[in-house]
């Protein structure tokens, strides 16, 4: 706790197994002024906090990962803000993947190139109270919505209080954005088909220009 991750460049350049640039196992860490270049093609995620609360990851460049620009796992009451985050290919990667974590911040983050920009998942645990606000959103992959959300209906029966709000979807909008979402009911067949439905989500006040990050 209490360690400060600043003004590094983090770079992998051969071949090799899938891996993490930045792992953090850790509360109170404060990761800040780095570089993060992926190299492309590779699955591999720039920054990962794993069962990790209570952090700040600011003003940081990530590109060129082929899978995550950041990713929370089990992790809560963190903070992400004031970061680049550019993917690889606009048809593939997540630049924040949220994964059974809540009571998160995300705000004033610039995230292209993804196929979507911010994910929320939930495998294990309730991934709710999370929010997303004046980010700057380009590049996403056009068939899916910049965003995406998909809940374990039997896992909490009720709606999750994710917010997003004000933030730009690489364009100016004058209308509630819609963020394509899922609920999951139940598994059917051998091969554990998920039946699940779609539920919405929306930015009521998507903003007009892009913000200065």
């Amino acid at each position: 706790a209490g360690v400060c991750i600043t003004g590094f460049q983090i770079q992998h350049e051969t071949s090799g197994k899938p891996l993490y640039y930045l792992y953090v196992y850790s509360a109170g860490t404060n990761i800040s002024n780095n570089m993060i270049i992926c190299e492309p093609g590779r699955l591999e995620s720039g920054v990962t906090l794993i069962n990790s609360s209570n952090n700040l990851i600011s003003r940081n460049i990530i590109k060129n990962y082929y899978d995550e620009g950041i990713k929370l796992r089990n992790s809560h009451y963190n903070e992400i803000k004031e970061n680049i985050i550019t993917g690889y290919k606009r048809r593939r990667g997540i630049g924040i993947n949220l994964i059974d974590s809540s009571d998160n911040i995300i705000k004033n983050n610039e995230i292209s190139k993804n196929t979507d920009c911010v994910c929320l998942h939930e495998l294990i645990n309730i991934t709710s109270h999370n929010l997303i606000i004046q980010n700057n959103f380009f590049g996403y992959y056009y068939r899916m919505s910049g965003a995406y959300f998909e809940y374990d209906y039997h896992r909490f029966q009720g709606n999750r209080v994710n917010i997003f709000f004000e933030n730009y979807w690489n364009r100016p909008r004058f209308v509630p954005k819609y963020i394509l979402g899922w609920v999951g009911l139940f598994e059917v067949g051998e091969d554990n088909f998920l039946v699940r439905v779609p539920q919405p989500k929306f930015d009521f006040n998507p903003a007009q220009e892009p913000y200065d990050i």
